[in-house]
C-alpha cells in the first residue's frame, strides 16, 4: 500500500462518523472535494473515481486514483 493509501487510512480510522460520510458522499454527490488532516479527496462522479492526494506534494506521496468500489473496500476495511 502506498505511503498516500497509508496515511489517509490512518487519518480516518478513528472515526466511524468520518468513514460514513465519505461513504454516502458517494451516492448524494454532494461534495466533489473533500480535505481531511493529510489527505485531498476529489471525487470524480462521471468517471466513478476518487483521487486521493497529500495534502503537499511530494514524490513520495503520490496520488492515487481509485474506483468508487475500491475505494468504499479502504474506507470500510
Amino acid at each position: 500500500m502506498s505511503k498516500t493509501l497509508l496515511t489517509f487510512k490512518e487519518g480516518i480510522s478513528n472515526s466511524q462518523r468520518i468513514r460514513e460520510r465519505l461513504i454516502k458522499n458517494i451516492d448524494s454527490q454532494s461534495d466533489k472535494e473533500i480535505t481531511l488532516n493529510l489527505s485531498d479527496l476529489d471525487f470524480d462522479f462521471s468517471k466513478k473515481e476518487v483521487k486521493i492526494s497529500y495534502y503537499v506534494k511530494d514524490k513520495e506521496y503520490p496520488d492515487v486514483i481509485l474506483k468508487f468500489n475500491d475505494f468504499i473496500s479502504l474506507v470500510e476495511s
